[in-house]
């Protein structure tokens, strides 16, 4: 019989569950539990810092359930900080001239559907993509673009 687990080891276990789905990389791991805590490590936190982590990591979209009904969901601008914003920028005007010529609205799913897909993270959100993969993903809605145009234009 397997000894039960403590609540800080499932709550170090959750943390790291939350930093896979996030697809937060090490830098940006460390840098959130650096100027929130001033830690460079969750195992240095207290239970009550674990708590808060968990906490702020939910509130990054982490652990929500997707609605089941499709008339609720919401499709706003993911927050970046700074230094992506020009990136998220560009997927924004490409979402839109895509959704021109498509004739349909192409929505934040649809690019944040290409991040996962590169990624292999089904969880991979636009707001925590490094910018390598907000390239990746510009790269890939202009090639829908190229797509789109030579096919509106036969």
């Amino acid at each position: 019989m397997r000894p039960a687990k403590s609540a800080r080891h499932n709550m170090l276990a959750k943390v790291h569950i939350a930093k896979k789905d996030l697809a937060l990389s090490d830098a940006d791991y460390r840098h959130v539990l650096f100027v929130q805590f001033g830690a460079d490590s969750a195992s240095k936190l207290s239970d009550g810092e674990l708590s808060q982590l968990l906490d702020h990591f939910r509130s990054k979209g982490w652990g929500k359930k997707p609605s089941a009904d499709p008339k609720r969901k919401r499709d706003f601008k993911p927050l970046v900080p700074e230094d992506r914003a020009g990136l998220i920028n560009k997927i924004e005007a490409q979402l839109s001239e895509l959704g021109r010529l498509a004739g349909r609205h192409r929505p934040w799913a649809y690019a944040q559907a290409i991040l996962r897909r590169q990624t292999k993270n089904p969880h991979a959100y636009l707001n925590w993509a490094a910018p390598e993969q907000l390239i990746r993903v510009i790269q890939s809605l202009s090639y829908a673009l190229k797509r789109e145009n030579d096919s509106s234009g036969r």
